[in-house]
């Protein structure tokens, strides 16, 4: 054997030993990469039954170089009996809905472009002055940064009538406000191993038409952070922080105010199968009123959603916040809330800061019949609680519904909805008084 071949005793143990121990870092590099793969920082999706792809039935898209065009026309037409919301003024009315809805979007190897625009008339046939046009734009970009950070940027323009049964709605109104909203947000997602971060930074503008109505006009700015770790490979805790601030157009050095809230909880998902979120924290509201104390209550929320079989999905969510609102009884005029203070007298009482508690649970079943038939039933109860005028709103909604599938270019839906609300006090600051109403409709969707 050559001399530069030649092994000194015992260096062929130690160059074995060497490479045992490379070949065991590199098993446990790839046993601690299979966990912490295991250990994923989002959540997988859970898609219910109504969002499942139907390739037989999904509408054909127009392809536009890299994009693809997606318009669809739909033709509602519904009977409702109780259109102003209203049991001392009760009308029935036949409404036609004429709607048009147009989506473009990228087809891009990376990074992401979806435009929207939709409109829709809606023809009372026997009360014109409840016809509204509703239209909408929205954009969305989504630019992926890393391969594990993204951002997403959107914006959009609706303007649209207030539904007869709104909180807000003033059931003497001889016809409904017409408002607009200005939604602008950025998003920012980034993944670290185990952990995940979500913020976001936005405003929503909302400017109502009419100068009676200026009033209700604001600029709600909003900053929204949540950061989630992956404690099993199904099981993530989070801590959700969101400050936002409201600035009114009229008089905003006495009603401005900004709210903080702190979330905590946990979020368990199996792939396709099951999401349960609980969460609970605090809000804080300060107002620039000094004559406000700032209000501070707990805050909750949870949401299921179980996919109990592959044809059948069940979503469930409860919640309970709690918003502050001002009242200014020193003024000439004198607003139903600072009457009903003083008891059913015109008193002219001192400034009050009161406070709206929303409590609010919902289930729904979904259900796949056959491929091309799937049916729905909702129900939602919501409590309004409006404090100090001790006025408590209950909400009760029933939805019944029906999807048929026709083909790739044509969709049937039935539906069924009946809305109860009692109240405890009629006043027209808050609520549109006491109702029940009734709505069945029919709805023929066209997709090229």
């Amino acid at each position: 054997m050559p001399a530069h071949l030649a092994l000194r005793p015992g260096a062929g143990l130690l160059r074995w030993a060497v490479i045992a121990l490379v070949l065991a870092q590199a098993a446990a590099t790839q046993a601690f990469a299979q966990v912490e793969d295991a250990y994923r920082s989002r959540p997988p999706a859970v898609t219910p039954v109504y969002q499942l792809p139907r390739p037989s039935y999904d509408p054909a898209k127009i392809q536009l170089g890299s994009f693809l065009l997606a318009p669809a026309f739909t033709e509602t037409l519904a009977g409702n009996d109780n259109i102003f919301a209203n049991d001392r003024h009760q009308v029935s009315d036949l409404i036609v809905t004429t709607a048009e809805d147009l989506t473009l979007q990228s087809q891009w190897l990376s990074d992401n472009a979806t435009l929207h625009a939709y409109h829709s008339h809606q023809w009372y046939t026997g009360h014109v002055t409840e016809n509204a046009n509703i239209y909408g734009l929205e954009g969305s970009f989504r630019f992926d940064v890393t391969q594990d950070a993204a951002l997403d940027l959107s914006a959009g323009l609706v303007q649209q009538p207030q539904l007869r049964n709104s909180p807000q709605a003033d059931r003497l109104s001889l016809s409904r406000p017409i408002y607009n909203t200005i939604p602008v947000s950025a998003h920012y997602g980034q993944d670290w191993g185990r952990w995940h971060n979500d913020l976001e930074a936005g405003f929503v503008r909302t400017a109502y038409i009419s100068e009676a109505d200026a009033s209700r006009s604001a600029i709600q700015s909003r900053y929204h952070d949540r950061l989630s770790y992956a404690l099993s490979g199904d099981t993530w805790s989070f801590l959700q922080v969101a400050f936002s601030t409201q600035d009114w157009r009229l008089n905003p050095g006495r009603r401005n105010f900004n709210s903080f809230s702190a979330l905590g909880g946990l979020n368990v998902q199996i792939a396709d199968l099951v999401d349960v979120e609980l969460g609970a924290g605090v809000l804080r509201q300060a107002y620039n009123f000094s004559s406000f104390d700032d209000l501070v209550t707990p805050i909750f929320s949870g949401r299921v959603l179980w996919n109990i079989s592959p044809l059948t999905t069940l979503t469930a969510s409860a919640n309970r916040t709690v918003t502050g609102l001002e009242t200014f009884c020193d003024g000439l005029t004198v607003n139903p809330a600072c009457t009903a203070l003083s008891g059913g007298t015109l008193t002219v009482l001192a400034s009050q800061r009161g406070a709206l508690e929303v409590s609010s649970t919902e289930i729904s079943l979904q259900h796949e019949f056959w491929h091309n038939l799937l049916g729905q039933a909702r129900f939602r109860f919501e409590q309004d609680k409006f404090d100090p005028v001790d006025l408590v709103d209950r909400n009760f909604a029933v939805n019944l519904g029906a999807r048929i599938l026709v083909n790739r270019n044509m969709e049937l839906d039935i539906s069924y909805d009946l809305n109860i609300r009692t109240a405890n006090q009629a006043l027209l600051l808050y609520n549109s008084g006491a109702y029940q109403g009734d709505t069945v409709s029919l709805s023929l969707k066209a997709a090229m």
